[in-house]
């Protein structure tokens, strides 16, 4: 961007300086005018003075203008932070099925982190917001067993996660070396 940038200031000097071309130009012509010279050359001094005017009043709106691009430059840049930040967030998540039927994102766990995954929502997930999903108590469906109802802090949508789902985490090998690790639960079906 600092290429953009360059053209940007090169653009802002040359208008400066065309506006200080154009001031010189105006005096020089007024200079003439107030001179005692014949009247056909007062009124293509006159003509003259008028265009110069029609030149500065758009050399102005090109100054205009070039402030709108600096600030949509502005505005494109932070934007373009603001998405590679998400890209960068969003990477430590992952899709996550804690009970048949529900998907959320959680963060992605690591073999030596000894603490508890974070679910967000995936509808604030998909219009890049990140929101924690919070326990809102227990429920009993049929044919599910019972369920802890998570509820989105910002969109209110709920989701059921196994009761076991919501203590996972990935063991060291010392823990359980060589064994595999479902959600499954017997006793709760």
């Amino acid at each position: 961007m600092s290429e953009e940038k360059g053209i940007l200031s090169r653009i802002t000097e040359s208008l400066s300086g065309v506006g200080g071309a154009i001031k010189g130009a105006v005096g020089a012509a007024r200079e003439i005018q107030n001179l005692t010279v014949d009247y056909a050359v007062k009124e293509k001094t006159h003509t003259l003075l008028d265009k110069l005017m029609d030149v500065q009043m758009q050399q102005m709106s090109l100054q205009e203008l070039l402030i709108a691009a600096k600030e949509k430059i502005v505005e494109l840049e932070n934007e373009k932070v603001k998405q590679e930040n998400w890209a960068a967030e969003a990477a430590s998540y992952e899709l996550y099925q804690p009970m048949r039927g529900t998907l959320v994102y959680r963060s992605k766990l690591s073999a030596d982190a000894d603490q508890s995954p974070v679910y967000i929502c995936p509808n604030c997930y998909e219009q890049k917001r990140k929101s924690i999903l919070q326990a809102e108590g227990l429920v009993t469906k049929p044919g599910l067993g019972r369920a802890v109802n998570m509820v989105c802090s910002h969109c209110r949508a709920s989701y059921l996660f196994n009761r076991n789902a919501l203590e996972a985490r990935l063991p060291s090998e010392d823990e359980n070396p060589g064994k595999a690790i479902t959600d499954y639960d017997p006793y709760n079906q």
